[in-house]
């Protein structure tokens, strides 16, 4: 849910809610507390890009809460940026309601995923690797401090 995309003009760390309107295509996670996403940016700038990391650390530290509501699926397709995963969408209940995750006051989207409670839940993170994989897609590759 951390997907960012360089709409803004400054990267100084600081993330608004506008920024996370990148389609995330894939994550992996991995046993050694490192991460692998791969994000639709075509235009980033990867420098840039990991100067986010204080931003998203700073998110860690704020300790926002997450929570958790059920819409049904054609409500969510009709909400822009709301289902983002080219990928995989979460997969309807037995109702046909699907999961959306709100990080409180940043973020909201659908997610079948397993998630913390809240931000500050999460160790620190580092931005490990960006690679361009395509004319698209990046590989923001992240470890977990500690």
């Amino acid at each position: 849910m951390l997907a960012t995309t360089p709409s803004k003009d400054s990267y100084s760390g600081k993330l608004k809610p506008a920024q996370y309107q990148s389609r995330k295509k894939k994550l992996q996670l991995n046993a050694d507390a490192t991460a692998r996403m791969d994000f639709d940016l075509p235009d980033a700038d990867n420098d840039k890009l990991r100067a986010l990391e204080a931003g998203l650390n700073d998110l860690i530290r704020q300790d926002l809460p997450l929570r958790y509501t059920y819409v049904p699926l054609a409500e969510a397709t009709s909400q822009h940026g709301l289902i983002r995963s080219r990928s995989v969408a979460p997969p309807p209940d037995d109702e046909g309601l699907i999961r959306i995750v709100e990080i409180v006051g940043l973020d909201r989207q659908a997610c079948g995923g397993t998630h913390l409670t809240s931000t500050g839940s999460s160790r620190p993170l580092r931005i490990l690797k960006i690679d361009n994989k395509g004319r698209h897609n990046r590989r923001v590759r992240i470890g977990l401090e500690g």
